[in-house]
């Protein structure tokens, strides 16, 4: 089983994975002295690396330069504590890191650490001697963190200086805004006072003998982190923690907290929890002292958070003891830990209304798996219970809102993929032994129209989702600009020591390793690594400007894509339809207004920081006004919220977090914005409008640069429009239709129908151009149809027009396609060439006259070309005895060497049994490019010759009856 590690947002560090434990432990004993734990930590990470990661790096001085800067960029980013000549003293390891780690050295983490440990002590004195004076906030100063180490004593003192006044400054503000009475003086020395408290116990914290395996953490991950950004070296507690994190469950006693300026309260009590149970702990409550795994009391103030949460946590039927005070009385409760579900952090959904459409919308936080647990938390099933449950409500349409999902399980994308998109390959995965692919067994359990929302920060597993929908054509994705751009997979090792327990000796943890063991792949072949997915309706991100990408990461793994699949178009939906709801957005305008916004803000905040309190004032209150006009902008307003019909199915719809969670939603504009899409879609399936009529929006973009009036064009949009609803096909299908009543019938019947539909059209089309040669309309339908004509008809085709539309700046394209269609003319002769066959024998298509002739130019990554295989066989097998052949000339330029093209182009004819000639595009030493001399632009395109090797007809795509009609007379 395959998990896709999660994305957890922090500066410079994006690692966070779901856990799978497995392989070989390096025992070690259980009193390892520290410099040997990490001496074992180092070898075994560095030996997963060279036997399991996909992309081994190799150890040089270039490598050693990046993790020697990485390390202290972790360690030290504000270039607050370190000195030149610290870094000086420390440089010569810079170029020789390589080769410590391959000799399994730590001199390097030893020394830089002493000397850190030594400018924390010196610091927490000049911090103490700082602030143990009061701040002056009316001279005229700012501050920004150094991008340079200081050169001296003297000069580090001053950045701390203005530092620490900022912190004291930031405090003052929150004082002085509460309107207490206080004079200035006071609420001055509160202040410092109050920031003298966090820096004494950020000092105690980060000098404690525990804090080196932090630092040293910092050190595995420098190094990690250049041979690929998801690689990870995880501590003991952040190992367990991410098991806790991807079940969706864990041992504690069912409170959640808020932290404030340091402090830990309890802000929510969990049904079913102790805490809840006994009436120990209330909302509110001050957590002041958590019992440690020593047995003594310890302050949690300025702790991490994930610290504070590991101490309340703990093994099952266990007690903790915690230091509480309410209403200024202290007192310690005892709690046992008992199981918990995470139900904040399960899928959840509801039941919106948009005029007569009912919209379901499923948010899904990230895509969990309990693995030791069959009965336990898994995102697939719990989708699909929530669909299950919309469906039985009257649900019409429906919205999995992925924004913000960091990843997780493989297996539950593919199987959730498969509920939506049916059987077939829903994703690829390569590893070092090759390549998978990942299948979806399952039927699908709704098949109306559907939307998925992504933002930049929807990473990995939310991204293979996202696009098999799209790949499969199957919804339409939302958001932008990108997702994450992650498409790489891990697994976790285990670092530490194997127990027994029948001699009652416990495995003992040196922590985990997450290593990048594959790159996974779209059903298509292309891959979301540094590319992620992009919207087909891009609506701005507020966050887009502050987020980091993949592509933003120089050690990010390389796209390289692999062939393509076979799978089945959904088609729920037209190219057109999408382009058409990309200019008719209802929140159109308040998305520029959002984008526009949030690049001002993120300018802002890097911006230096003003240390006078007038001028800090004003600053403050500017972003805040922007933060704010922001927040309005990103609700919809009061009298056009989405009308709820229904909660979620879950016992939670009651809890706090599901109903802030369902008031932001049907607030939300970018909600708000897929629910009218999805209302207008519906509302297009059932009159047939979209997918076979002309709209004018569409018309009016193509004719953009003419300046061209609606008024010059509407009479024959409503006349075409009127042709493709009474032609006798679409009419048939119309009337199926009308009996239908639900959206999953009709897109069945749409599908099942889709290409004789679709060639009817085309005919109308091309009826309908002959009939107005001085229609607008009729350029737009010849500019837009060009692949259902043959080269000759298509170039008779715009001579029929007009010469004032001819003229026309929207006419060029038309001419640059009859231009590249001139070689292809019927009663052409086809441009000779030779090149060898799949069997090593050399082929001259010149040698070939005296039969009937059919150019196949396809792709082993193109799924359309290999839908057609099937018929093409029927043909071949048909006619090859009458003096007929097929010629197929494949395109693998996507490959990078011959080799690697020979491979995937010799695959795919084994795999689809083709039997007749093959030769590739691309050969070493070609004296001519075959795709430029036939004018080749779009996969498939067929050319027939006849016995004299003259161009009979060229045709694009999988509709030619014409290629089937014309053997059948001749043949």
């Amino acid at each position: 089983m395959i998990r896709i590690p999660k994305t957890r947002w922090r500066i410079k560090a994006i690692l966070l994975s779901s856990l799978l434990i497995g392989g070989t432990i390096v025992e070690a004993t259980e009193n390892l002295p520290r410099v040997e734990r990490q001496k074992l930590i180092l070898k075994t990470t560095m030996y997963y690396i060279a036997q399991k990661h996909v992309y081994p790096m190799e150890l040089n001085d270039e490598f050693s330069s990046k993790v020697w800067d990485k390390y202290f960029s972790y360690l030290d980013i504000n270039h607050k504590i370190f000195l030149q000549e610290d870094i000086r003293q420390l440089r010569l390891y810079k170029s020789r890191l390589d080769e410590d780690i391959q000799a399994n050295s730590i001199e390097f983490f030893e020394k830089s650490n002493t000397i850190y440990l030594q400018r924390l002590k010196e610091l927490r004195t000049i911090c103490n001697e700082i602030l143990a004076k009061p701040f002056v906030f009316t001279v005229n100063e700012s501050f920004r963190d150094g991008n340079e180490y200081a050169g001296s004593l003297k000069e580090q003192r001053e950045r701390w200086r203005k530092s620490l006044k900022l912190s004291v400054l930031r405090k003052f503000n929150l004082i002085k805004d509460k309107n207490n009475g206080k004079k200035d003086r006071e609420i001055e020395k509160e202040s410092r006072a109050a920031v003298k408290r966090w820096m004494d116990a950020f000092f105690d914290r980060m000098t404690k003998p525990e804090a080196e395996d932090i630092n040293f953490s910092y050190f595995m991950n420098a190094i990690l982190f250049e041979v690929d950004p998801h690689t990870i070296y995880n501590l003991p507690k952040e190992t367990k923690q991410k098991q806790e994190n991807i079940a969706k469950r864990y041992f504690g006693i069912g409170i959640s907290m808020k932290e404030d300026e340091g402090e830990y309260f309890v802000d929510g009590v969990q049904p079913g929890g102790e805490a809840n149970n006994t009436g120990l702990i209330h909302v509110g409550d001050q957590i002041l002292q958590i019992e440690n795994e020593k047995g003594e009391m310890q302050d949690v103030f300025s702790l991490p958070a994930e610290d504070v949460i590991d101490m309340i946590r703990g093994a099952s039927g266990t007690v903790v003891r915690l230091r509480i005070k309410r209403n200024s009385i202290q007192e310690i409760v005892s709690l046992k830990r008992t199981e918990l579900k995470n139900e904040s952090q399960l899928a959840r959904s509801a039941l919106f209304k948009k005029g007569k459409e009912k919209i379901g919308i499923v948010y899904l936080p990230d895509f969990y798996d309990d693995v030791a647990n069959p009965n336990g938390a898994h995102a697939s099933l719990d989708v699909m219970k929530h669909i299950q449950s919309l469906k039985k409500q009257g649900m019409t349409s429906l919205i999995i809102d992925l924004r913000n999902n960091p990843g997780g399980s493989l297996n539950e994308v593919v199987r959730l993929a498969g509920a939506l998109t049916g059987k077939g390959p829903k994703a690829q995965i390569r590893g070092r032994a090759g390549v998978q692919v990942m299948q979806a067994d399952l039927e699908q359990i709704y098949k109306g129209p559907l939307a998925v929302m992504i933002n930049e920060r929807s990473a990995s597993a939310s991204e293979i989702f996202a696009a098999a929908i799209q790949d499969y054509q199957r919804g339409v994705i939302i958001g932008g600009p990108t997702s994450y751009g992650k498409g790489s997979a891990q697994d976790v090792w285990p670092i530490g020591k194997m127990g027994d327990e029948s001699k009652n000796i416990p495995a003992v943890s040196l922590g985990s390793l997450t290593l990048t063991s594959f790159m996974f792949y779209r059903a298509t072949g292309q891959t979301t690594q540094k590319t992620g997915v992009k919207p087909d309706i891009l609506l701005p991100s507020p966050s887009a400007y502050v987020s980091e990408l993949e592509k933003d990461y120089n050690s990010a793994l390389p796209n390289v894509p692999i062939p393509t699949t076979n799978f089945q178009l959904s088609n729920s939906f037209a190219k057109d339809q999408i382009e058409a709801w990309a200019k008719q957005l209802r929140y159109g305008y308040t998305f520029k207004q959002i984008d526009s916004l949030a690049k001002l803000i993120a300018k802002a905040d890097k911006e230096p920081i003003a240390l006078n309190f007038k001028a800090y004032q004003q600053q403050e209150e500017k972003k805040k006004e922007r933060k704010a006009y922001l927040k309005t902008l990103l609700k919809v307003p009061q009298d056009e919220q989405i009308d709820v019909v229904s909660e979620s199915d879950r016992s939670a719809a009651g809890e706090k977090w599901y109903i802030d969670w369902l008031e932001n939603a049907k607030n939300d504009v970018y909600v708000a914005e897929a629910c009218a899409l999805l209302s207008n879609w519906s509302a297009e399936n059932d009159a047939l409008q979209t997918t076979y009529a002309l709209e004018v929006a569409t018309l009016r973009h193509f004719f953009e640069r003419d300046n061209v009036r609606d008024e010059c064009y509407l009479d024959d949009i409503n006349e075409l429009n009127v042709n493709l609803n009474t032609n006798a096909d679409i009419y048939r299908l119309k009337k199926q239709l009308t009996r239908m009543k639900d959206s999953v019938d009709v897109m069945e019947i749409i599908n099942k129908e889709g290409t004789n539909i679709t060639r009817s059209i085309q005919l109308s089309k091309q009826d309908f151009v002959r009939q107005h040669p001085n229609s607008y309309v009729s350029l737009y339908l010849l500019a837009e149809e060009f692949n259902a004509y043959t080269a000759e008809g298509y170039s008779l085709a715009f001579e029929s027009l007009s010469p004032a539309l001819k003229a026309l700046n929207a006419a060029e394209s038309i001419k640059k396609e009859i231009s590249r269609l001139k070689v292809t003319t019927t009663g052409a002769e086809a441009i000779d060439f030779q090149r060898t066959d799949q069997n090593g024998n050399l082929v001259k298509l010149s040698n070939l006259r005296g039969k009937y002739v059919l150019l196949d130019f396809w792709g082993s990554w193109c799924v359309v070309c290999r839908q057609a295989h099937p018929h093409m066989k029927e043909l071949y097998h048909q006619y090859k005895d009458k003096g007929f052949e097929i010629l197929a000339i494949a395109d693998e330029s996507h490959s990078k060497t011959m080799q690697d093209r020979e491979k995937v182009w010799k695959e795919a004819i084994r795999k689809d049994d083709i039997p007749w000639i093959h030769v590739l595009a691309e050969e070493r030493n070609q004296k001519i490019n075959v795709l430029q001399a036939y004018g080749i632009t779009a996969f498939p395109t067929k050319i027939l010759l006849d016995r004299e090797g003259k161009v009979v007809m060229r045709t694009i795509g999988n509709l030619n009856n014409e290629i089937d009609e014309y053997l059948r007379k001749h043949l």
